[in-house]
């Protein structure tokens, strides 16, 4: 079932995009041109054309799109994980993940490993110092959720790993993390809501339709001008409403 919705709501959205190239092609060339006749057949061939040419461009979009949100879902989990999930799991797996023997534990967030580097895993910044001054070897590692993360301190080696690097380690090796902890984010709102309303795609259907009657009525006016380029703004109100991801989560 939702796989025919899913066929029906693309079909849909292709005959909303090019019901509104055929629409706005026909009037544009209709007003400088005064024949309906060659109008209309102008403004199929504009509407074949854009057919061609949106349809690989869209499949290539679409797949990207799918890309980065799966990669972004990733990287949102790997970091609430490694905020909120279970601190000995996390440690065993990024010991695992990044191929680190250790020798001493001293304590749930420092370790020695078997090449005599001290091992620390951190989740705050203000944490860091703290965990610093007890490592008393030449190369220390950290593991952090913090993505812009500098320290250099004398006679030491300090290697930082990020919840980023985490990521591309774990894609390397196709190895995911179980996550225990809820990702979902609670929504906020902002000074946004406002656009989230005028663009929001229930909006979509009352724009178009008065898109089309503004757009229709420049057939009859003294002055079609100003009907024809209000008609089209609404129509690409429209449009921005209908297929904008932003607002329309």
């Amino acid at each position: 079932m939702n796989t025919k919705i899913t066929i029906f709501s693309k079909i849909s959205n292709y005959f909303f995009i090019f019901s509104i190239v055929f629409i706005l092609s026909f009037i544009w060339t209709n007003y400088y041109n005064h024949k309906i006749i060659n109008s209309l057949i102008l403004a199929i061939l504009i509407t074949f054309l854009s057919i061609i040419i949106y349809t690989p461009i869209k499949i290539k979009i679409n797949k990207n799109q799918k890309l980065n949100i799966n990669k972004q879902r990733i990287k949102d989990n790997i970091k609430s994980q490694l905020l909120y999930g279970n601190l000995q799991y996390n440690v065993s797996y990024l010991l695992a993940l990044f191929n680190i023997n250790i020798i001493e534990k001293i304590n749930p967030t420092h370790y020695i490993s078997e090449k005599n580097e001290d091992i620390i895993f951190i989740l705050e910044d203000d944490q860091i110092d703290k965990h610093i001054k007890y490592c008393n070897k030449e190369k220390i590692i950290i593991f952090t959720i913090n993505n812009n993360l500098l320290f250099e301190y004398p006679n030491k080696t300090i290697e930082i790993y990020n919840y980023l690097d985490i990521y591309t380690q774990i894609t390397k090796l196709n190895s995911l993390p179980v996550i225990s902890v809820n990702t979902e984010k609670s929504r906020k709102y902002s000074a946004k809501d406002i656009f989230r309303i005028i663009l929001n795609k229930h909006q979509a259907k009352q724009y178009f339709q008065m898109g089309i009657l503004t757009l229709f009525l420049s057939l009859f006016t003294l002055f079609p001008i100003y009907y024809i380029v209000i008609g089209t703004i609404l129509i690409i109100l429209s449009v921005i409403s209908k297929f904008n991801y932003k607002y329309n989560h």
